[in-house]
């Protein structure tokens, strides 16, 4: 290959390797963003009917959250 050639090649990696950093970084810190508007609402769709299918969860949760908050309190947070 030749010397161009090589730096043609490396430039496009560095540019895709910008890309995907840029990438991961946003879906960390958002990771909703990632989503399309399609995939959000089939994943609210199964979450809403799980919950009214198994409304049971729903004290658990609650309790959940009393201790985390509990704790906070206790921990001076």
């Amino acid at each position: 290959m030749s010397g161009n050639r090589l730096i043609g090649i490396g430039a496009v990696l560095v540019v895709l390797a910008g890309l995907a950093g840029w990438y991961v970084a946003r879906v960390q810190s958002n990771p909703a963003a990632a989503l399309s508007e399609r995939n959000r609402q089939a994943i609210e769709t199964v979450v809403r009917e799980y919950i009214l299918e198994n409304p049971e969860i729903l004290p658990a949760a609650m309790e959940n959250l009393q201790r985390k908050e509990s704790s906070k309190q206790l921990a001076g947070i």
